[in-house]
């Protein structure tokens, strides 16, 4: 047996174990939770316990219930739901939501296809919940989250979304990604032209040097520095080669006036070794279930990661709370979602 046949053989034995942890779990989340009433008195109790049913028109806490959702305000008369302005806001399927929550702070690996089987819901529906919590704990991260540079992961880009350029790879949203940090930090692309400019050899200095924003052609280059063909040839394709002057119609060349310079450091350095162990470990947990994703979703997929790696922080209880305290996250706000240039991936040091 080869040993790709052996890797495949593998992967579907790990995915067959993955599918049977999730119904065995499912099944756990059935037993606690078998219809959509026991999951909102449950999160009903979770809401008075941290003193979160307030009237959501003039904030008073004198509320009486009126059904399963609804409490009526003992001060200004008006009726509301218990839900309203959380971010189980407007959410008509809260069973399924909190079913999703629960295998995922249990570190249960699951397909959104598979998840959607159990649930009774559509595939659609389910990512954009696996997508909606995984978004909420991103926006709970902190700038003292450790950073990787998203082209570690570059192995699992192989899905398309609106950020992929047309007729590109879906690897390009990647070169798009850079190009468009380095277009917003002038001091990054400063030091990247430098950095090339200080790399070229003499001929090649003086080529640049005598080009503007004005076209100059071949031969005139050739008269004016008093060079031979094949040097000057060997200059420009050099120079064009590194971006820092391009041909336009004939053979004229030009110095870009618009140029983004990408450093050499995205996606050219040697991975430390906890940087390469968690990107491996990512993208592993990726391929386990979809095989690959597109660039764009790549840190909601990390933060989903975060639950299957870090379960101390990362429980039910934990998702549950921050839930609770967070602002309601609407369809949009997930199809706007583009993952930086840097991802955080909490803390390298305790990850698994």
């Amino acid at each position: 047996m080869s040993r790709m046949a052996s890797d495949a053989g593998s992967k579907k034995q790990e995915r067959l174990a993955d599918r049977a942890n999730t119904i065995s779990f499912w099944g756990a989340f059935e037993t606690r939770f078998p219809t959509e009433v026991e999951c909102i008195q449950e999160l009903l109790m979770s809401f008075a316990e941290d003193g979160l049913i307030v009237c959501h028109f003039c904030n008073s806490s004198k509320t009486q219930k009126v059904d399963l959702r609804s409490f009526k305000c003992n001060d200004c008369k008006k009726y509301f739901f218990f839900t309203a302005g959380s971010f189980f806001d407007h959410v008509r399927h809260i069973r399924a939501l909190m079913g999703a929550i629960w295998l995922l702070g249990n570190g249960v690996r699951f397909s959104a296809c598979h998840f959607a089987e159990l649930a009774g819901i559509a595939k659609s529906t389910a990512t954009g919940m696996v997508k909606k919590v995984a978004l909420l704990i991103y926006r709970t991260m902190n700038d003292a989250e450790d950073t990787l540079n998203s082209s570690e992961f570059a192995k699992i880009f192989i899905r398309r979304s609106l950020c992929t350029p047309a007729l590109e790879h879906p690897r390009a949203e990647q070169r798009c990604a850079e190009e468009e940090y380095v277009a917003n930090s002038p001091e990054v692309q400063i030091a990247a032209h430098n950095e090339l400019l200080s790399g070229l050899s003499s001929i090649e200095t003086t080529v640049y040097n005598h080009l503007s924003s004005s076209p100059q052609h071949l031969d005139a280059l050739e008269v004016q520095l008093n060079m031979e063909t094949r040097v000057i040839s060997a200059a420009v394709s050099s120079l064009e080669l590194a971006g820092l002057i391009e041909r336009t119609s004939g053979d004229n060349y030009v110095r870009p006036q618009h140029k983004i310079f990408v450093p050499a450091l995205f996606g050219n350095r040697d991975c430390p070794p906890e940087e390469e162990i968690y990107s491996h470990s990512v993208v592993a947990f990726v391929q386990s279930s979809m095989h690959g994703i597109a660039r764009k979703y790549l840190q909601l997929y990390i933060a989903v990661y975060l639950c299957f790696a870090n379960r101390r922080k990362w429980g039910v209880g934990s998702i549950l709370s921050a839930c609770r305290r967070s602002k309601p996250i609407y369809l949009s706000e997930i199809e706007a979602f583009v993952t930086p240039l840097f991802v955080k991936v909490g803390r390298l040091d305790s990850a698994a």
